[in-house]
């Protein structure tokens, strides 16, 4: 209904079931966000918190009947702090800068969240605010930091999310003792560290780092600090990008932004 944070979304539907048949409607993969819904009734609203691509489902005795593919769009940068069941929401002035986008530990704090025994995640989101750029012919690079290492925060996790029309890119950091808790997806795949060797996505990032990708055919290489670390497939399917998400685990610096497309910038920031 509105292109800020939160939104609300209204779905219509229509089932024909049986008496003893149950009905829900879900927001995403996420099956806690399932809600069961009058399946005499034909209109739902939901609230989303955070942006990105979402696919609704529709489902009849826990089998999927429908999707939706769903964009919950930005006006320009969101930064918040991931707290269930609503976020705490950053104030522009308080993560974007004229250079670089991040926030101090000093912001969280002053919202009352604890940084310890678990830190929380901040997160900064842009979508639907680009031409969409095809997976089969991108580049993509940024410069990351993670800025909080202390206590249980020390493995320095980062996740770098391309949201597209479909199923995202995610690319995940962290010190190099604790690759094996990584995870990447390739817009179709999870691939885990548990089973593949994803050394490579493990640095120093107490420092800037460079991280970079791009189609080369049917592939994806996945580049740190100018180094090839891994590459993938890339989906079968036609995806096109449409948004970029930064979450880091205590809080953390993105700068030197680009997406390209052909190699012709469409998106720069800091």
């Amino acid at each position: 209904v509105t292109r800020t944070i939160p939104n609300s979304v209204i779905f219509t539907y229509d089932v024909k079931t049986n008496p003893g048949d149950s009905v829900f409607i879900q927001q995403s993969w996420d099956p806690d966000t399932r809600v069961s819904v009058d399946k005499s009734k034909h209109q739902f609203t939901s609230v989303y918190y955070s942006p990105g691509f979402y696919h609704a489902k529709l489902l009849v005795n826990n089998k999927i009947v429908k999707e939706r593919l769903l964009m919950i769009p930005t006006i320009g940068w969101l930064g918040l702090i991931e707290q269930r069941p609503i976020p705490v929401y950053i104030d522009s002035a308080q993560f974007i800068g004229k250079d670089v986008m991040g926030i101090s530990t000093s912001v969280i704090t002053q919202k009352n969240i604890p940084l310890a025994p678990q830190p929380p995640a901040v997160a900064y989101f842009n979508v639907g605010n680009f031409s969409p750029v095809p997976l089969k012919d991108f580049s993509f690079s940024a410069k990351i930091r993670n800025d909080y290492h202390d206590g249980a925060a020390a493995c320095q996790f980062l996740q770098i999310i391309l949201f597209t029309d479909n199923t995202p890119v995610i690319i995940q950091l962290s010190a190099k003792g604790c690759i094996s808790n990584l995870t990447l997806l390739n817009g179709r795949f999870f691939e885990s560290g548990k089973d593949h060797d994803l050394s490579g996505f493990g640095t120093d990032l107490t420092k800037w780092v460079k991280v970079s990708c791009h189609s080369n055919k049917d592939k994806i290489q996945y580049f740190v600090d100018d180094k090839q670390v891994y590459e993938t497939q890339l989906p079968l399917y036609n995806e096109n990008i449409v948004g970029m998400g930064y979450s880091f685990q205590g809080t953390g610096s993105v700068k030197n932004i680009e997406l390209s497309k052909g190699g012709q910038s469409v998106f720069k920031a800091f």
